[in-house]
């Protein structure tokens, strides 16, 4: 992860979608364990009998969990997955990830993708207050 260790990846994913993101806290703390359960490119913990989907749930809660188990689900390449997937929160995790690892622009691409997909038209951002003025 770009010279830096993997924690240092992690802290930085965590702290890109609490700070940048605005992200909810079950987001942030999927952002902090994203590679708990392996992906692609790291393996540590795959497969061990003694890490278990409950231990992580006891560290970072059931929606946060959730959101590690897919986001490790998703084979490479994840961007276009993750992407039909829809979920705001998985694009979230991936475009943090990204950002953090994209000191040669190697994952713009991804990155405008992910962008993209996230924002939201000014027609409905006027419609969603429009509907909480009327609430």
């Amino acid at each position: 992860h770009t010279g830096r260790s993997f924690g240092e990846h992690l802290w930085n994913v965590y702290q890109y979608l609490e700070s940048n993101l605005k992200a909810s806290p079950a987001a942030c703390k999927a952002g902090l364990w994203h590679s708990a359960y392996g992906t692609s490119k790291y393996t540590k913990n795959k497969g061990d009998p003694n890490f278990t989907r409950d231990i992580v749930r006891g560290f970072i809660g059931e929606e946060a969990e959730d959101l590690v188990h897919q986001f490790c689900s998703f084979k490479s390449p994840r961007t276009p997955k993750i992407l039909e997937s829809g979920n705001k929160d998985l694009m979230l995790i991936e475009l943090a990830n990204l950002v953090d690892q994209n000191l040669d622009g190697k994952y713009n691409d991804s990155i405008m993708k992910l962008q993209s997909s996230l924002s939201t038209p000014l027609e409905e951002l006027i419609e969603d207050e429009a509907r909480r003025d009327t609430e």
